[in-house]
């Protein structure tokens, strides 16, 4: 499970970097008033697909974030749950199938 993580980490790092870089860029050129080389509607829609993609990371990390936690509330971990979510990263990471470091074993 740890590979998995890792993999679906580092996939999560990647994705939230990109969409910062795409909303720099276009932050940028609102800056300095450099017209983009794309329509305006276009530059709204690549604002709006990367905001959602950094709220989309920001929601799997949390899911990572539960996977990882032994004790919840001082009590002792349900397993059932832990299996649940361990399916829940294991669904998410099926998005990155084609990426070289996938494993078929991660398949959900």
């Amino acid at each position: 499970m740890d590979d998995l993580i890792a993999f679906v980490t580092a996939r999560l790092d990647e994705y939230e970097a990109a969409a910062k870089k795409t909303l720099r860029s276009l932050a940028w050129m609102i800056d300095n008033d450099v017209q983009p080389s794309i329509s305006p509607s276009l530059a709204e829609e690549w604002i709006t697909r990367s905001a959602h993609a950094l709220r989309e990371v920001e929601a799997d990390r949390a899911i990572l974030v539960l996977l990882g936690q032994d004790v919840t509330d001082g009590r002792e971990r349900d397993y059932d749950a832990t299996g649940m979510l361990e399916q829940v990263v294991r669904i998410r990471a099926a998005v990155w199938n084609g990426h070289p470091g996938y494993r078929p074993e991660w398949k959900p």
